[in-house]
């Protein structure tokens, strides 16, 4: 297929589905306790990530105190 079909198609079909199909709603936030312990549980895989990439996820994403 070519890439300006392609595009047109995504453009003009699949991006007005997905527009119809979603809407935004307002979520409440974890509770404190609970994004702790998960944020405690996953650390070790975010300094991972955070080598693996070269990035500081853990200052970016809040889990310098944790």
């Amino acid at each position: 297929m070519p890439p300006r079909l392609r595009k047109a198609i995504w453009n003009h079909v699949i991006v007005p589905i997905i527009r119809l199909n979603t809407r935004p709603i307002q979520r409440k936030s974890l509770p404190n306790d609970l994004k702790k312990e998960l944020m405690k549980r996953f650390k070790p895989e975010v300094v991972k990530l955070s080598d693996l990439i070269g990035r500081d996820l853990e200052v970016l994403w809040g889990y310098e105190n944790v």
